[in-house]
């Protein structure tokens, strides 16, 4: 996805409008967020979204290795840019 991709998606996808609304209300806040999906290619949609979006985020997904997991976690807790 390029960034004109992600404007068309969020303008046909109403799920990800309100995901767009939201971090941007959110991440003005310095709130922290988890975002959950039913699956992989819906979480690879959201990861492009805020790659496009800039969002500094951590990936947990099925596919990460355990002993990557608390590290991970780690990073999200305590790292204030991590949004």
């Amino acid at each position: 996805l390029d960034a004109s991709s992600v404007t068309e998606l969020c303008e046909q996808s109403g799920k990800l409008r309100v995901l767009d609304h939201l971090l941007r209300v959110w991440q003005r806040e310095g709130r922290k967020v988890l975002v959950f999906t039913q699956t992989r290619q819906m979480l690879d949609i959201v990861q492009r979204f805020c790659t496009l979006r800039c969002y500094e985020f951590r990936r947990l997904d099925g596919t990460v290795a355990i002993g990557q997991r608390q590290r991970l976690i780690d990073e999200f807790n305590e790292d204030p840019g991590v949004f």
